[in-house]
């Protein structure tokens, strides 16, 4: 695989991220307590993937995991600072966790999916 066609779908869904924390408002259930269950669900889903793509672009390789979660809290905490730039949404370090936690299960879902797929291989934590 090349550079692009490893590293366009990261790009891209970081692309969709970032088009998504520019919206000054984002719709959801009237219910309060239910609008944060869902919105905090959709940041664990979207840095779920997007640590799966990064680890994928890494190749899987030793020692990617830990930069593939690395990489996907530095975006994560990037995305916060951008939404400090829009107006009426605030930045949130909650969030960062949370995006952090979802690139850690995105990144153990991978890795389970590549023990059953490709039980030989493993990858995780260098086993």
């Amino acid at each position: 695989m090349g550079f692009v066609s490893d590293w366009l779908p990261v790009v891209a869904w970081m692309f969709v991220i970032f088009l998504s924390s520019s919206q000054p408002t984002v719709p959801g259930p009237p219910e309060p307590w239910l609008d944060f269950v869902m919105k905090k669900l959709a940041h664990v889903a979207t840095y779920a993937l997007l640590g799966a793509l990064v680890w994928r672009g890494l190749h899987f390789r030793r020692g990617a995991l830990a930069w593939a979660l690395f990489l996907t809290a530095l975006y994560g905490a990037t995305d916060e600072f951008h939404q400090s730039l829009v107006p009426p949404r605030e930045p949130a370090i909650r969030d960062v966790a949370i995006d952090t936690l979802g690139g850690f299960l995105g990144l153990l879902a991978t890795q389970l999916c590549l023990d059953v797929y490709s039980p030989g291989k493993r990858r995780f934590l260098g086993r």
